[in-house]
């Protein structure tokens, strides 16, 4: 990797157009990728570019069969998928995410991360970014007979969203909600993105019908129910989890817990929420609650997380969730990973 590195920062002395270029093509190929078909307007807009440059970059694109031209726009070809995929490594090197790679790897101990590039401050296409990424390594992660849990939320949702059809299918898979519903909107409900996403994959799938916060009398009566029951004896196979991670003051305001509870959650330091557990910075349990869904034993043993979360404001909760388990891969933005270095340099 240093001898790679050492020789792009060579070429840049002698051909000092050459990573201008590469980074304007390659961010228009992500461009049309994540929002393909798309057309040149939008294009020049949400690259910030000229139309005339887009034009000519397009036009040469296309002459490489690297995208196609239809009536509703321009969208990615499957050569062009395979050649993002293959100058990744090199663009990383030109953004700076292969120190900050590095440097998280080792100091968080997780087994891996891809970060996204914070897309014009603009949080929403940033977090297409994610999803397509976190739909990728989805799509490569799949095993016959897997069991994948999925949380609600616009970040999972935002997965799904970009599970396209050039992902794998897998008919022998089972999707589950890994928990109970938080009362958001049904479009970011886990039951809704486990549906979507089976039709996507051609898979099975099943719902959970509860609220995600119960007291324990009446998670011991639903979970006598037989459709719940069942699904529940679903959930405890999961082996493969794709969640959100949570700051703890939102879940907690989402959840409607009392002053009274609220207050004690955030004095205790709990700064991250995941499957009813409030954590501290060092991931230790601070405050605990009655919730139906995976248990956080289940999430210690589980060898396959995919956790999709950005932001600047997210990277507390996210040094703190990797503390729980280290077989995570993130999926986070530039911004998130720079206040994440800070923390653990902190």
């Amino acid at each position: 990797m240093k001898e790679l590195n050492k020789k792009l920062d060579d070429l840049d002395i002698l051909v000092p157009e050459t990573k201008e270029i590469f980074i304007r093509r390659y961010q228009l190929m992500k461009l049309i990728e994540v929002y393909g078909p798309i057309g040149r307007r939008n294009l020049s807009s949400k690259s910030n570019l000229s139309e005339r440059q887009v034009r000519n970059d397009a036009d040469f694109l296309k002459d490489k069969g690297i995208l196609n031209y239809l009536s509703e726009g321009m969208v990615i070809s499957d050569k062009g998928i395979e050649l993002l995929e293959i100058l990744e490594e090199l663009a990383n090197h030109y953004y700076g995410f292969s120190h900050l790679r590095k440097v998280i790897i080792e100091e968080l101990g997780i087994k891996d991360i891809v970060i996204v590039d914070s897309h014009n401050h603009d949080f929403s296409a940033t977090l297409n970014y994610m999803g397509l990424e976190g739909a990728k390594l989805l799509s490569k992660s799949l095993q016959p007979g897997d069991v994948i849990g999925l949380t609600g939320g616009t970040s999972i949702q935002s997965l799904v969203d970009g599970y396209t059809n050039k992902c794998r299918k897998s008919k022998d898979t089972i999707i589950v909600p890994a928990r109970g519903g938080l009362g958001q909107s049904t479009k970011y409900q886990a039951n809704t993105l486990v549906e979507n996403l089976a039709k996507k994959l051609d898979a099975q799938y099943m719902h959970l019908y509860t609220p995600d916060f119960l007291s324990s009398e009446s998670i011991k009566y639903l979970k006598e129910e037989p459709n719940i029951k069942k699904t529940i004896e679903t959930i405890e196979k999961i082996n493969t989890l794709v969640f959100g991670i949570g700051k703890a003051d939102v879940m907690a305001e989402r959840r409607d817990l009392s002053k009274k509870q609220y207050d004690e959650i955030m004095s205790a330091g709990a700064v991250s929420e995941a499957f009813g557990c409030y954590f501290n910075s060092k991931g230790e349990i601070v405050h605990e609650i009655s919730t139906i869904g995976i248990s956080l034993q289940h999430f210690k043993k589980l060898e396959r997380l995919i956790a999709i979360a950005g932001g600047k404001d997210k990277a507390e909760a996210v040094v703190s969730i990797s503390n729980i388990n280290k077989n995570l891969v993130l999926v986070t933005d530039f911004e998130c990973a720079g206040e994440i270095i800070k923390i653990l340099r902190r």
